[in-house]
């Protein structure tokens, strides 16, 4: 070969190599961009199958919530303007901490019949707009069914039914079980389970009367009022927001929630705490 064709050559080859592209590099640009693309694909499509996995109306996964937060609001007495904004706050705190898919079921404290209620409010936690939700979806539907449909709504849904006409019953224990009936019958045995009671926790109904006194809880046992507040409460983990009033003075005490402790241990659940307002 002549000096000129090697320096030909040679010349050639520093042009690929400073600024020509190779076949190869051709190549990996190409594989690049089809793996972007087939990740792109993959996202939609588990994006979509989400999507149609979720009820619309509830926002709720139509194979079964992440866990149930069951909400009793007990508005046979009155509560007072820093009562009922200390409740409203507790409960918007402790759902806005839920994770999404988290089905929030409220219901009123008036089930003295035995009857089944219907929740007033019952929706799951759609979640808070994340970056996947920033590139393939509509951010700002998100954010308003978080903020408007999901916490707004069970904000002013406990704004409204805190200020209802007092009643002459105050059938808790009757309500809860149905509450949890219709809460947790249908659910798998490991979805967690909260209840959350706003409450003086003073029972007033046909099985049993508190306002004069707790009573025994084995006395209590031993009743005819006994076989009608039987429930699976779900390995729940209760909380209670202890609303006190001047005219329980004598019956509102550590007794007294020791006595609904030791219902809750009956019924298959736990109280975690209690803390009054």
């Amino acid at each position: 070969m002549s000096r000129r064709s090697r320096r030909s050559s040679s010349r050639g080859s520093r042009r690929s190599r400073s600024g020509g592209e190779t076949p190869w590099g051709a190549i990996a640009k190409v594989a690049g961009g089809g793996v972007f693309l087939a990740g792109l694909g993959v996202t939609f499509f588990l994006v979509n199958q989400k999507a149609e996995a979720t009820d619309p109306g509830t926002w709720c996964n139509r194979a079964g919530p992440a866990e149930v937060h069951l909400i009793l609001l007990d508005a046979s007495d009155p509560l007072d303007g820093v009562q009922a904004e200390t409740a409203r706050a507790k409960v918007v705190s402790a759902i806005r901490a839920a994770p999404e898919n988290a089905r929030v079921d409220i219901y009123l404290a008036d089930r003295g019949d035995g009857s089944l209620g219907e929740p007033i409010f019952s929706k799951c936690n759609p979640g808070v707009p994340t970056a996947l939700d920033a590139a393939i979806s509509d951010v700002e539907k998100k954010k308003h069914d978080y903020e408007q449909g999901y916490l707004a709504a069970v904000d002013e849904t406990m704004a409204a039914v805190l200020q209802v006409e007092p009643a002459k019953t105050s059938p808790i224990i009757e309500s809860l079980r149905s509450a949890a009936t219709r809460s947790f019958s249908r659910l798998a045995g490991d979805v967690p389970v909260r209840i959350t009671l706003i409450s003086d926790m003073v029972q007033n109904s046909p099985i049993l009367k508190q306002g004069s006194g707790v009573g025994d809880f084995d006395a209590f046992k031993k009743s005819a009022g006994w076989s009608s507040s039987l429930v699976d409460l779900h390995h729940a983990r209760i909380s209670i927001v202890y609303v006190t009033r001047a005219n329980y003075r004598d019956v509102q005490s550590n007794g007294h929630i020791n006595w609904w402790s030791q219902y809750f241990d009956e019924m298959n659940g736990a109280l975690l705490e209690s803390e009054a307002i």
